[in-house]
């Protein structure tokens, strides 16, 4: 009788167990996964790198070499000199390796493309024309020549990105999904942003593949001429792909906290001690006072400015000019000093003096942001994080809005600027992160649970019956 019970509890729990899984695991085998996805386009991009991108102490192809081969395109009038190949250096080892491969990750003509299309710029007047051309050639005997081969790569994707992939939509055969794209901003101090495009899949009989999209279009050409792409087929854009990417959101707001407010202001006296100590000079600091309107007095120290913080506008790479101005002005406990002062010809800081100072807990590695709504110029967000009161971290959640300008996105006037000025006086919400787990996972995990504990019951009650 007891084994019968036994087995009856297991066989209930393990029901229950797949009861709860199974919606899940339907749900997922209807279209692509967001492993699944994930795994592809970082394949895609390695491959990007292994097949387009020269090494900075290595090339593809030998330059000094002779034995060149000149091809021409009448249909475009256009002469290419292609050079010999280090086949060795190619993806896989060889050039047939190279072409297998780029079929493990895209479909159709996209594979292809993804190695072989090579692109001419003419200029004509303001017009700029793009003309398309094998960038290998492979002569009678079967040897390997190729053209040309990037010097940098400037965009990519990151497996460890917040995010990388979203909106998944689709069913069993094809599918689309929004990327982040890592580009590298090359004309400004700020080395990174998130760049969101489309990327198609299709379920072939080997499984699932990259199709033609503008994923695959931006690793076989480049961001220009994708946006041009975009421009003269507007038709073809999906509407998320112009919208703020919640990958480009943490990756801002992480920046903002972590180099404009603590890496910059927060310990900035302890290193500017450092500083003079180093260089052996006289600490050169000064007190503000103020009165308030209660007829108290406060006071402020400031110390030389030697990282020309100030003047350098260091927080609009992330902010809008609105926001910026603000961060840059207000002394975070009391807003009524200014942030820099100049007195003669030298310029001081206001400093806060140690990170437990801030009213705030940001942790990057614990930090949820959250997209709630979002258009192609302004949006708005959930910065998860915590607030100190009494001791404890209440977990809590600032809105920040963000506004695009141009091509790329910056933190607007909001509460959570209000929260990186001001001590206090800022609005938060109480409330914990949104999960990110697998909710399956956790019901799957609770029934075991329970079935061990329901188990340990029935083995200590037959012991102690036994004993």
């Amino acid at each position: 009788m007891k084994k019968l019970m036994s087995t009856i509890l297991v066989f209930a729990f393990i029901l229950a167990a797949l009861s709860a899984l199974a919606p899940s695991i339907s749900a997922k085998s209807a279209t692509i996964s967001e492993s699944e996805a994930r795994e592809l386009v970082v394949q895609a991009s390695d491959f990007f790198y292994d097949t387009r991108v020269e090494g900075y102490n290595e090339d593809f192809v030998d330059r000094k070499s002779e034995d060149r081969r000149k091809v021409h395109y009448p249909e475009y009038d256009l002469n290419v000199t292609y050079l010999p190949v280090y086949e060795t250096k190619l993806p896989g080892g060889s050039y047939s390796a190279m072409c297998e491969l780029a079929k493990t990750i895209y479909a159709g003509d996209a594979a292809s493309d993804s190695y072989s299309l090579g692109m001419y710029y003419i200029f004509d007047g303001n017009d700029q024309n793009v003309i398309k051309y094998p960038n290998f050639y492979i002569d009678d005997r079967g040897n390997v020549f190729a053209n040309h081969f990037l010097e940098y790569g400037y965009i990519s994707v990151r497996e460890d990105t917040v995010n990388l992939v979203s909106n998944i939509r689709g069913d069993s055969s094809e599918a689309s999904a929004i990327i982040a794209i890592r580009s590298y901003w090359a004309d400004g101090p700020r080395p990174y942003y998130h760049y969101p495009v489309e990327c198609k899949f299709v379920n072939t009989d080997d499984g699932w593949r990259i199709a033609e999209s503008e994923f695959s279009i931006l690793f076989a050409t480049n961001k220009d001429y994708l946006d041009a792409y975009r421009e003269a087929n507007p038709e073809k854009v999906n509407p998320d792909a112009l919208k703020f990417t919640a990958a480009e959101a943490k990756y801002l707001v992480d920046l903002t906290v972590t180099d404009c407010l603590i890496d910059y202001y927060v310990g900035y006296y302890e290193r500017y001690l450092e500083y003079v100590q180093r260089k052996k000079l006289e600490v050169n600091e000064i007190v503000k006072e103020v009165t308030n309107p209660d007829g108290s007095k406060s006071a402020v120290k400031y110390v030389e400015d030697i990282e020309y913080i100030g003047t350098d506008g260091y927080a609009g790479i992330f902010l809008t000019e609105e926001a910026s101005e603000s961060f840059m002005k207000k002394v975070y406990y009391n807003n009524d000093f200014d942030n820099f002062i100049t007195e003669g010809n030298t310029q001081y800081m206001a400093y806060l003096d140690g990170a437990d100072d801030l009213s705030f807990v940001y942790d990057p590695n614990e930090v949820v942001v959250e997209v709630i709504e979002s258009t192609d110029k302004e949006a708005t967000a959930r910065v998860y994080c915590g607030l100190k009161r009494d001791g404890k971290v209440i977990p809590i959640y600032i809105e920040c809005k963000f506004e695009k300008e141009y091509s790329r996105w910056y933190i607007a006037e909001s509460d959570f600027v209000d929260m990186l000025t001001s001590a206090d006086g800022f609005e938060y919400t109480v409330g914990e992160a949104p999960a990110t787990g697998d909710r399956a996972f956790d019901t799957l995990t609770l029934c075991l649970g329970g079935m061990a504990i329901v188990m340990s019951a029935l083995c200590i009650v037959r012991r102690r019956r036994e004993f």
